[in-house]
C-alpha cells in the first residue's frame, strides 16, 4: 500500500512539473479526470499502459521513470491479515 501511495505522489509530481492540470492530462491520455484524480490520491492504481502513456504525456525523464519504477520494486506488498 506505501508502494501505491509513493507512485500516485511520483505521478503527481510529474503532471505539476509539466504545468499540466488533470483534465489535460486526462485529454492527453484518453482517460477521465476523475480518474487521474482517483490515481494521484492512491484509490485506484493505474495499468501499465496507462502509466506509459502518463510518461510520455508528462515528458517523463529516463531518470524519472528509473526512480518510479526502482522504488515500486523495493516497497513489498505486505498484508496484515
Amino acid at each position: 500500500m506505501n508502494g501505491d501511495i509513493e507512485l500516485a505522489k511520483q505521478l503527481t509530481q510529474l503532471r505539476l512539473k509539466r504545468k499540466l492540470s488533470q483534465r489535460q492530462l486526462a485529454q492527453q491520455i484518453g482517460i477521465t479526470d476523475r480518474y487521474i484524480r482517483s490515481i494521484e490520491n492512491g484509490t485506484s492504481m493505474p495499468s501499465f499502459g496507462i502509466v506509459r502513456n502518463w510518461f510520455k504525456a508528462t515528458k517523463a525523464t529516463q531518470e524519472s521513470i528509473l526512480t518510479i519504477t526502482s522504488s515500486r520494486q523495493r516497497t513489498p506488498n505486505v498484508s496484515l491479515a
